[in-house]
């Protein structure tokens, strides 16, 4: 799914350290392209979102209706799996009582 493998250790320590972390090819040129070219498809989509209505800037953004595409699907999968401990592990150094499932 991904262009560049990705560092797994790394990206949680940039989190636990910056509260974020940033990857930079989760996607293929041609994976980008393909999805930029469906953004104007209206049925593709739930929910359209204009920023500057709630204060949070200029742009737009939207949610993927239901079934995802495969390419959203898939990276979904392959991202949560690797989320979810660590948001895990957030959650109990918070004494949160949440847990994320596999």
């Amino acid at each position: 799914m991904t262009t560049d493998p990705i560092d797994w250790q790394q990206i949680e320590g940039t989190l636990n350290e910056d509260g974020f972390a940033c990857h930079q090819r989760m996607l293929s040129d041609q994976q980008c392209d393909a999805l930029t070219a469906g953004y104007e498809r209206e049925d593709a989509y739930r929910k359209r979102i204009v920023m500057q209505r709630h204060g949070y800037g200029r742009g737009e953004y939207r949610y993927f209706d239901y079934p995802l595409p495969d390419l959203i699907a898939g990276l979904r999968r392959d991202v949560y799996a690797h989320l979810a401990p660590i948001a895990n592990r957030w959650a109990e150094l918070l004494g949160k009582n949440q847990h994320y499932p596999a």
